[in-house]
C-alpha cells in the first residue's frame, strides 16, 4: 500500500460556494493505493483509493467504496472498524 496524501474536501467545497450539509465540520479523503498490477486499462478508474472522514459535531462519518479486489476490501474494512477502539 502507499500512501498520497490527505484531500480536504471540505475547504475545496466551501472555496467554490458548494452546499454543505448542516452539522459537517470537516471532511477529508486519506488516499492511497494498493495497487501491484494492470491487468487492464479500466483498473485506472477505481485506482487510487480513498476513505472519507467526517466531522458532524456529534459523530463522524467514515465511509468508502468497494474495489475490485476482496484483499483490499478487507484491509480497508479492518481499518475503518479499528478506529471505533481508537
Amino acid at each position: 500500500m502507499h500512501f498520497f496524501g490527505v484531500f480536504d474536501h471540505y475547504a475545496q467545497t466551501k472555496k467554490i460556494g458548494g452546499d454543505i450539509v448542516a452539522g459537517l465540520t470537516v471532511a477529508v479523503d486519506i488516499i492511497f493505493c494498493f495497487g501491484f498490477a494492470f491487468p487492464t486499462p479500466q483498473i485506472l478508474a477505481v485506482r487510487p483509493r480513498s476513505i472519507g472522514m467526517a466531522d458532524m459535531c456529534d459523530k463522524f462519518v467514515i465511509s468508502c467504496m468497494e474495489a475490485p479486489m476482496q484483499p483490499t476490501n478487507q484491509t480497508m474494512e479492518a481499518w475503518t472498524l479499528s478506529l471505533r477502539n481508537a
